[in-house]
């Protein structure tokens, strides 16, 4: 059915290290002459690629949406927040490359209704970490000292602390 290079090939492309591997034991490139198994590999390959396009495009999917909830956090669009919470992939608790979700986001800006919707109704996790800290550290970099998202996030600090 095919040589193990041209296999290798078909499964990997040219650039996979199995096919240079082979190749630079001299490996020749002999295609399958038996049509009944090439007709099968054929439909083997448009399945499986089928499969890895319907997962590469629900992942920019998801991509997506956690951009535009971070961005509606960071605004304090709580309508936008809620209209998205009913994707079924939505996660209030997912995290960007920097660790950052959107209670994180929302802390920064001192959006105080959206971390209140955030933790109250979607029970985000206000001891979540980011890279640069929870939300309430992060709200206390960027805001006054006496703004209301801190005052909140240290009373649910509190009541956490007294919960365990």
């Amino acid at each position: 059915g095919g040589s193990a290079l041209w296999i290798a090939r078909r499964a990997h492309g040219s650039n996979n290290p199995v096919v240079r591997f082979l190749e630079g034991l001299g490996a020749r490139e002999v295609m399958p002459n038996d049509p009944v198994l090439w007709e099968g590999y054929e439909k083997w390959r448009k399945k499986v690629g089928k499969k890895e396009e319907d997962r590469k495009e629900e992942e920019d999917r998801y991509a997506r949406l956690s951009k535009h909830t971070h961005h509606a956090a960071a605004y304090g669009d709580t309508r936008m927040i809620k209209v998205l919470e009913e994707n079924p992939n939505f996660d209030v608790d997912k995290q960007d490359s920097n660790g950052w979700a959107m209670l994180h986001e929302a802390a920064r800006e001192g959006q105080e209704e959206t971390v209140a919707l955030l933790v109250q109704e979607m029970h985000a996790d206000p001891d979540l970490r980011s890279n640069s800290g929870t939300a309430l550290s992060i709200a206390k970099q960027y805001q006054p000292r006496n703004h209301t998202v801190i005052t909140y996030l240290m009373e649910l600090q509190k009541e956490n602390k007294h919960a365990y």
